[in-house]
């Protein structure tokens, strides 16, 4: 049986080590990451303390301020705007404080709630992109951060974030549902994912004429249809469908 007397407390384990962890500040709540260390003993000396304090602000910038603070004129916002919409790589560069993750932010607002947005960002979240309507996240972002370790195993660079993002856009889905063919969730996640091509197998046409009338209505057309009678002398035939992304925008945004 343990005796828990014996276990020494946090203020013991202060005193032992000659040194008192603590908060020096009451921080605001939008502050993510804070820490401060006051005291001898408390950390190895030829090892150090390393602390990152962040300030994630709900984007509330919009694009008339920019206009009016003469950072960029309503064209220029409306080009990148484009670039984002047609799927063209924008890069944003400048010195510290000079506002990149603030019109960053703003730009990535510009996305409907719709598509997926996935960051990669070095160290900490600067980017606050979830939206909310009646209580509930309206929208589908996937955060990700890079972290730094001496194990190799461990370490995640923005290469491996890179890869990993690239997974969520297939140039291929193929899908095999049951007679009831897919559900609209399903179907929401390949429109989702942007492949250039969805390759359809259904053995219920009924079915599959629902499903490729919500795919052509997301951006998608019907390229070609192939009845594949895989059970001879019986009533049951397979139809194969391919269907091609749009090159152009998606009336939803």
């Amino acid at each position: 049986m343990t005796d828990f007397r014996s276990i020494p407390t946090a203020s013991e384990i202060a005193r032992r080590s000659r040194g008192t962890p603590r908060i020096a500040n009451r921080m605001l709540r939008r502050v993510r990451d804070f820490a401060q260390v006051v005291g001898d003993g408390v950390i190895d000396r030829d090892k150090g303390l390393s602390a990152s304090i962040r300030i994630v602000n709900p984007q509330s910038m919009q694009a008339s301020d920019f206009v009016k603070g003469g950072t960029a004129t309503g064209e220029m916002l409306d080009f990148l705007t484009e670039c984002v919409r047609y799927g063209i790589s924008v890069c944003v560069a400048g010195a510290t404080s000079s506002g990149k993750t603030t019109l960053m932010g703003w730009l990535l607002t510009t996305i409907p709630d719709k598509k997926r947005i996935y960051t990669i960002e070095s160290g900490s979240r600067e980017l606050a992109l979830v939206r909310e309507k009646e209580g509930k996240v309206s929208n589908s972002v996937i955060h990700t951060l890079t972290r730094d370790s001496e194990n190799d195993r461990q370490r995640i660079d923005q290469i491996a974030l890179l890869d990993m993002a690239l997974r969520f856009n297939p140039d291929v889905i193929v899908v095999d549902p049951p007679r009831k063919g897919c559900e609209e969730p399903c179907l929401d996640t390949i429109v989702r994912m942007h492949p250039e091509r969805v390759v359809y197998v259904s053995c219920d046409s009924a079915t599959f004429a629902r499903d490729l009338k919500y795919l052509c209505s997301h951006g998608y057309r019907l390229e070609r249809v192939r009845p594949v009678d895989m059970f001879p002398q019986t009533v049951g035939v397979e139809t194969v469908g391919l269907l091609t992304k749009l090159n152009k925008i998606d009336p939803a945004y």
